[in-house]
């Protein structure tokens, strides 16, 4: 079943980690899409390759967290 409503931003990451390369999809939705308040125009949900970030949680973010989140995630070796 695919996701009827659009991403607003979509990160594509691809990455060297021990001779293989690693491709990842990650779409960002404004959060205003699952609620029905508009004051959460700033805070958006992650989806990674096709399957929502945290599993099991309708967790929201400011891009701040996410810009954190994908920087620590990053293998500097």
């Amino acid at each position: 079943m695919s996701e009827k409503r659009k991403p607003k931003i979509i990160l594509l990451l691809q990455f060297k980690a021990n001779e293989t390369t690693q491709k990842h999809r990650i779409e960002l939705y404004e959060a205003s899409l699952f609620t029905k308040y508009d004051k959460h125009k700033k805070l958006y949900r992650m989806r990674i390759d096709r399957k929502w970030w945290p599993k099991g949680t309708h967790k929201y973010f400011y891009k701040t967290q996410i810009r954190d989140i994908l920087w620590r995630s990053i293998p500097f070796n």
